[in-house]
């Protein structure tokens, strides 16, 4: 039985139209409750040819889903591939912003964490 080009967690996650080959849909969890599971699967995807990780639907992130998103930037500069963290939720914009951290997100792809109030 082969196993779908992106899996999804469906307690967590409604079907979504399929996106393209190299964008990987971020699950609306990144707590240290799924992490330990998301990690292998998002290695998989980068092995696979996923090179943006749309980070749209995420409604909750936590430190252990900032230093997946660390890690995973960290590996596309070690290996010279050019991963994007793309299209950030207010969520993971704010987490990001409050950390000093907002440069591990593409600029282009999403809005500028600059001018946010975040007191």
């Amino acid at each position: 039985m082969s196993q779908p080009a992106h899996p999804v967690d469906t307690a967590d996650a409604a079907v979504a139209p399929a996106a393209p080959a190299d964008v990987w849909p971020v699950a609306p969890e990144l707590t240290i409750y799924q992490v330990a599971e998301l990690r292998p699967q998002w290695l998989a995807a980068v092995a696979g040819g996923a090179r943006r990780f749309d980070l749209s639907a995420v409604t909750e992130i936590d430190g252990a889903g900032l230093q997946l998103l660390a890690a995973l930037r960290r590996l596309g500069q070690r290996d010279g591939l050019p991963l994007l963290l793309v299209e950030a939720s207010a969520v993971v914009q704010d987490a990001l912003g409050l950390l000093g951290a907002g440069h591990l997100l593409d600029a282009d792809r999403c809005d500028a964490l600059g001018g946010r109030d975040h007191a």
